[in-house]
């Protein structure tokens, strides 16, 4: 199900992405003629003030009108400096500030009626009505070619949008899987982990200690296998001296098992520190349920042998291969 839904949303952010180039190309486009419909429109706009206060401006001298807004200018301002004379009298203060305002805005008016005089002077012998129609024209096939891109381009992020919202549906269908499959991994590793324990704690509760012979060897194959380690049993006559053969972390290990019931001598020792070169071994262990003798215990220290008597088994079962064994 996951990789189908993968699928489908590969294909789906490839279509994302021709949609985009698709409706950045189409933004180009509209923006260009956009652009070109702005600067059209603010010029025809010069040529309608021309037009109508062309007339005005070329017949009339706009001098009294900057004397006018001098005048605004000035009055205003000595109510103001009336206003902070008589600060305490709250209403003239209140005066001062408005008319203050007010002769900020006849001021920047007459700067601006500067601006606006120019222009109309430099438009009005261009015959304002003539270019009004042009431009209007212009202004007029340029709507005629933006109104498809417009379309187009409602278009394409309608499909944009749909295509965005199915992505992420089918992301979150894909979270959603992979929440449940790592719910159920973990499930799954929490049950396992549980019948592993179990299964510890049955060898552990065993009566282990009354194993004899193969039983036993047995066993300590079972227990081995269970913490992950390659175990084979050697033939049972001829063997060498060495009853299992196992892989632990990465070294060959030979194994005597002793199931005995009594103490455990320097013969066995013997035998499986000679079994380990017979089978190729780089370690030798003797494991048995009950304990060693005191020589038994000095040959293998002096020979580098694991010793795992009846005390260390329980470790052996729950936690793996030890790293000590038995030490006189």
């Amino acid at each position: 199900m996951s990789e189908s839904t993968d699928q489908v949303l590969a294909q789906l952010s490839m279509e994302e992405q021709r949609l985009k180039a698709a409706l950045g190309e189409i933004d180009g486009r509209f923006t260009a003629l956009d652009g070109r419909r702005r600067e059209l429109r603010r010029e025809r706009f010069g040529y309608v003030l021309a037009r109508r206060f062309g007339p005005i401006v070329t017949q009339v001298d706009v001098w009294p009108l900057y004397a006018l807004y001098a005048l605004l200018i000035i009055g205003p301002s000595s109510l103001v400096a009336f206003g902070i004379l008589r600060a305490i009298w709250f209403p003239t203060w209140l005066a001062g500030i408005g008319s203050a305002v007010v002769a900020l805005i006849a001021g920047y008016n007459g700067w601006k009626l500067k601006d606006v005089e120019r222009e109309i002077r430099r438009r009005y012998p261009d015959q304002p009505s003539h270019n009004i129609q042009r431009l209007q024209s212009e202004i007029e096939t340029l709507d005629l070619q933006i109104q498809p891109i417009t379309q187009e381009r409602r278009s394409v992020q309608r499909q944009l949008a749909d295509l965005t919202a199915k992505i992420s549906e089918l992301q979150q269908q894909l979270a959603d899987e992979k929440e449940k499959r790592r719910q159920a991994d973990e499930l799954q590793r929490e049950r396992e982990a549980h019948e592993k324990k179990q299964a510890k704690l049955q060898l552990l509760n065993g009566r282990w200690e009354t194993l004899r012979g193969i039983p036993f060897e047995e066993f300590l194959a079972k227990v081995l296998r269970q913490h992950g380690y390659e175990v084979e049993l050697t033939p049972a006559s001829g063997d060498q001296g060495v009853d299992l053969v196992a892989v632990i972390f990465g070294q060959r290990v030979a194994i005597q098992a002793k199931g005995y019931s009594n103490m455990v001598g320097n013969e066995s020792v013997q035998q499986v520190v000679a079994g380990k070169r017979f089978y190729h071994c780089t370690h030798a262990a003797v494991i048995t349920n009950s304990s060693f003798t005191h020589a038994a215990l000095a040959l293998a220290e002096s020979n580098d042998c694991l010793m795992i008597d009846y005390t260390v088994i329980p470790t052996l079962i729950l936690h793996g291969w030890p790293e000590k064994g038995v030490r006189r």
